[in-house]
């Protein structure tokens, strides 16, 4: 039995590539596109404005003292 050229090994290699390629542009276009929202797509959005000295005022020596970690995935 012959066995295939490197050279067709690559060109297979290079079509199944572009092949996986298209099929995930195709499923879910590239990771960096918004996701819709709005009515009826189950996400709503909105600007929160906090005065930054309201944090500062409740992480009081006492919280900062009692405060515990939280739980990490896996844990």
């Amino acid at each position: 039995m012959k066995r295939p050229s490197v050279r067709k090994l690559a060109v297979l290699g290079a079509v199944v590539a572009a092949a996986v390629a298209v099929l995930a542009l195709r499923a879910g276009g590239p990771a960096d596109s918004p996701a819709p929202s709005g009515p009826g797509s189950g996400t709503s959005s909105s600007d929160v404005q906090q005065d930054p000295g309201s944090a500062e005022d409740y992480w009081t020596p006492e919280r900062r003292a009692s405060a515990e970690p939280a739980p990490m995935p896996g844990e």
